[in-house]
């Protein structure tokens, strides 16, 4: 979908599908260690996987500048107007590459 998006220069929907799919992917992770959460958040469930004694300080960054776009990229009163006002095909490529680095992390961990 994110990709679709980008084509069509719905950018900021994008960037929301890009921080959903790095969410799912840790969602993934989360339960293929048995683990569970119920958030939103990719900093949340970065931190749980931490506390399981797992390095996720590649991620974090990632996972901090991803979780951002989750509401601002939907409400005009997240960004101060309309969310396709704020968003350009540049920041769309920073969180693609926030979301590889993600996948990456998560292949490499299951």
């Amino acid at each position: 979908m994110a990709e679709s998006l980008f084509r069509e220069g719905l950018y900021e929907g994008a960037a929301f599908h890009l921080q959903q799919s790095a969410e799912k992917a840790l969602k993934a992770l989360l339960i293929r260690l048995g683990l569970e959460s119920r958030t939103h958040s990719c900093v949340h469930m970065e931190k749980i996987l931490n506390a399981k004694g797992l390095n996720t300080s590649g991620i974090l960054k990632d996972c901090k500048k991803l979780d951002g776009h989750y509401i601002l990229s939907r409400y005009p009163n997240g960004v101060g107007g309309p969310p396709r006002d704020f968003y350009n095909a540049e920041i769309v490529e920073e969180l693609r590459e926030c979301l590889k680095r993600i996948e990456e992390f998560v292949r490499s961990t299951i």
